[in-house]
């Protein structure tokens, strides 16, 4: 991606210099920085200085610009122009399912009603809609799962749910490779001392877990009536003029009157004091997400470099696989032309044609079942309607 650079520096006390640099550039948004290569400098300007000497004061500067440069990404986009105006999409912003716990938990998300499959040769069946390692065993009427190498165990999946140190032989049979590895890897189970059984935060619908260590302790942030909640990850804030608890989840924020809700969508009405968390705060990170703040706006120019990986269409193409929760169904999206399947994967339709987005890369089929291939192109209206799945590829 190419890109222009402005930069200026002071120069002695009453004086000042400006020059014009062009390079290409390459964005690593893991660790936030910028390879800049093929540095040019278009331009230089030495307002007061004698005409004469102008050319050796720009032949001068040129010597120490580096062909190549490193530098930080956020210090460059702060340096850039805002967008006066950004182009938006209507979104559903239901707000998720939110559970709040002050012990150990996890959440046990299941996309829709679970769908249970056989496992020839055995009296075990395995959840095909969640990413959990999930069975059931006909011979109890039992459910397993294995968090963090310890076996759970419950007559129904809403719990209760206790340590379970002792399996059925039928678990002996499972294979051991595929998505059943880590499973058969906990197969007995292993002795693990003081073991903390964590809650297991059962859904079927989009949640959110807000895990504190204890009951919520809070801490002032100076200069606003905001607090925010110091004794867990979660982004949990609660503005003490009307006592309104807010939570950020996924770039939108919802509010509620208490912790236990019920929480409606808040991002178009944040109280100002959000936008005044001052920069010295713990609390700081959430200024991205706060709209029309400085910080917000950087992560929207952030938000558009494209993204560009290098694959070997072979064998990307070889290892896509998607598996649908029962047939393959597909579902309009709301307010577009577009429809998506009954998987946890990104598989969209666009009229005939079928479009899957996996780990950044996306291929596309005649058929919902595939086979795959590397989409050398993807429907303009699918980066239009759904930014949330952009992707760009690169063939080798």
């Amino acid at each position: 991606m190419a890109s222009s650079i402005s930069a200026n520096a002071g120069w002695r006390k009453a004086n000042c210099w400006s020059c014009k640099l062009r390079s290409h550039d390459r964005v690593n948004t893991d660790n936030h920085t910028v390879l800049l290569f093929n540095i040019n400098v278009t331009d230089t300007y030495f307002p007061g200085q004698d005409p004469a000497v102008t050319p050796q004061f720009d032949q001068l500067f040129r010597s120490f610009v580096p062909l190549t440069l490193t530098a930080s990404l956020d210090r460059l986009v702060a340096y850039m122009p805002k967008p006066q105006s950004v182009k938006t999409v209507a979104l559903r912003n239901d707000p998720p399912f939110i559970f709040v716990s002050y012990t150990p938990a996890i959440l046990l998300g299941v996309d829709g009603e679970p769908v249970l499959s056989e496992i020839p040769k055995t009296d075990l069946k395995f959840v095909v809609n969640t990413v959990w390692p999930l069975f059931f065993d006909k011979s109890n009427s039992q459910y397993y799962l294995l968090v963090n190498n310890i076996w759970l165990g419950a007559g129904d999946l809403h719990g209760p749910w206790s340590r379970v140190t002792k399996l059925s032989t039928a678990f002996d049979k499972l294979p051991d490779s595929g998505k059943f590895a880590t499973a058969k890897k906990a197969i007995p189970p292993p002795a693990v001392s003081n073991a903390v059984v964590p809650q297991v935060c059962y859904s079927t619908v989009p949640a959110e877990v807000i895990l504190f260590d204890g009951q919520p302790t809070y801490s002032a942030i100076p200069g606003t009536q905001l607090v925010f909640a110091n004794n867990t990850d979660s982004p949990v804030f609660v503005y003490s003029a009307t006592q309104t608890y807010y939570y950020l989840a996924a770039g939108r924020w919802f509010s509620a009157p208490s912790l236990t809700g019920p929480w409606t969508f808040a991002s178009l009405n944040l109280p100002a004091d959000f936008a005044n968390v001052p920069l010295s705060s713990p609390a700081s990170a959430i200024l991205a997400s706060v709209p029309g703040t400085s910080q917000a706006m950087d992560a929207v120019l952030i938000a558009q470099i494209p993204t560009t990986m290098l694959l070997n269409p072979t064998t990307a193409a070889a290892q896509a696989k998607v598996m649908y929760t029962g047939e393959p169904q597909f579902a309009p999206i709301e307010g577009t032309t577009l429809q998506y399947a009954n998987t946890p994967a990104k598989v969209i339709q666009v009229g005939d044609a079928y479009y899957l987005c996996l780990q950044g890369v996306w291929f596309m089929s005649t058929s919902a079942l595939g086979p795959w291939t590397t989409a050398s192109s993807v429907p303009q209206v699918i980066y239009t309607t759904l930014r949330a799945h952009r992707c760009t590829t690169s063939r080798m």
